[in-house]
């Protein structure tokens, strides 16, 4: 029996990877995003949350994804109040349109294992506002997947 959880990663990494915004991904096992002095950004953090047992032959797992964008700061006092001095409004956007990408691509695209993302298990792009590592800008979201126990 072939590893699903490598099958339906490795397909979740290659869109990301086919997306020229996406600079970096990374893959971790802890809330630690942000430690590599390598990561140039738009960079997409992907997380197991759940894999639960088997069901009627399927295997699902759920994701946290995380598209962030490094803000850039003046080093001088400005008067806007609508954050036009920082990249902020960027920086949502890029990751926005990344996270949209993502998905939409997932749900019109068939793929070779038959994996699939659940329409219901899809959250809301939550905004992360200069986030504590590294003044991080961007969008989180979860979804979850399934592919087939027996697929080939």
């Amino acid at each position: 029996m072939s590893n699903k959880f490598s099958i339906v990663t490795n397909y979740l990494v290659s869109i990301f990877e086919a997306n020229s915004l996406v600079n970096t991904i990374s893959l971790r096992d802890d809330d630690v995003i942000d430690v590599e002095k390598e990561n140039v950004y738009p960079l997409v953090s992907m997380r197991l949350i759940e894999s639960p047992a088997p069901q009627r032959n399927l295997r699902e797992y759920t994701y946290l994804f995380e598209v962030l964008n490094q803000r850039d700061f003046q080093g001088k006092a400005t008067p806007s109040k609508l954050l036009t001095d920082e990249n902020y409004i960027d920086n949502i956007g890029v990751c926005d349109s990344i996270a949209n990408d993502f998905l939409m691509e997932v749900l019109k695209t068939h793929n070779d294992f038959n994996i699939n993302v659940s329409d219901d298990s899809i959250s809301t792009f939550e905004p992360i506002r200069k986030d504590e590592r590294n003044c991080l800008d961007g969008i989180r979201f979860e979804a979850t997947f399934y592919i087939n126990q027996n697929a080939i």
